[in-house]
């Protein structure tokens, strides 16, 4: 089993369109105050990935559902 969950995994668990989910999470980068740990995990032109159970994963899912 993989320790990493992907963006895709999110998706399907919460119901979201990927495009409009990477278009989410491009705009929560660029919020280091309200998403500190999304924004140092992730690089430009890098996969959207998260440990599971991170702080970062976390975030992403409060990124999404908003």
């Amino acid at each position: 089993m993989s320790d990493k969950i992907t963006l895709k995994v999110l998706c399907a668990e919460l119901g979201v369109d990927p495009r409009l989910a990477r278009e989410k999470l491009r705009i929560a980068v660029r919020e280091p105050k309200k998403y500190p740990n999304l924004s140092k995990g992730h690089k430009p032109r890098q996969p959207w990935e998260w440990a599971k159970g991170s702080s970062a994963e976390t975030e992403a899912r409060t990124a999404l559902a908003s």
